[in-house]
């Protein structure tokens, strides 16, 4: 095996995900505008604000920045004891992706792979494009970037004898 790692998924790892799904899409763009005219709103008009109306300024200003990570690190912790019951086991060698939980074993041959996301906190490892790994720096270590490539070139490799070029 060229690289094995065993590992349980923490609510933190879980939660770097989902902010990470949150924080790199159009989401993010309207998380900023909304909050920055909340802000806006409370320095042009709080003095003449009722109570009700500072009351939802306020609720607005932290809305995104407080509110919403704080949602996604319950949602975490729940999806962390739904599903982290057991250590995983995987493997990636010249076959492909070797996966182990308990007594189940699979394999994952590289030309049945997705494209790997690589984002600066991890790797996202969707071999089939319906059940995803989460690899965090944390379970990676120094190897992140040279499983990264190896994977990818493995996976490029594949998709340009599949397409005949």
């Amino acid at each position: 095996m060229k690289y094995e790692y065993t590992f349980r998924n923490t609510a933190g790892d879980y939660a770097q995900f989902y902010l990470g799904n949150t924080y790199h899409s159009m989401m993010a763009a309207v998380n900023v505008i909304f909050t920055a005219a909340m802000i806006a709103l409370a320095v042009a008009k709080f003095g003449s604000f009722g109570i009700v109306a500072r009351a939802l300024n306020i609720f607005g200003i932290i809305l995104f920045p407080v509110i919403q990570p704080l949602a996604i690190y319950l949602r975490s912790m729940k999806d962390a004891e739904r599903v982290n019951k057991v250590d995983t086991w995987i493997g990636f060698d010249d076959a492909g992706m070797h996966i182990r939980v308990k007594d189940h074993e699979q394999l994952i041959r590289w030309n049945d792979f997705y494209p790997i996301v690589k984002r600066k906190s991890m790797l996202v490892v969707a071999p089939d494009g319906i059940h995803a790994y989460i690899l965090t720096n944390r379970i990676l270590g120094e190897t992140k970037d040279d499983l990264y490539a190896y994977a990818a070139g493995r996976i490029n490799a594949l998709s340009v004898h599949k397409d005949g070029k």
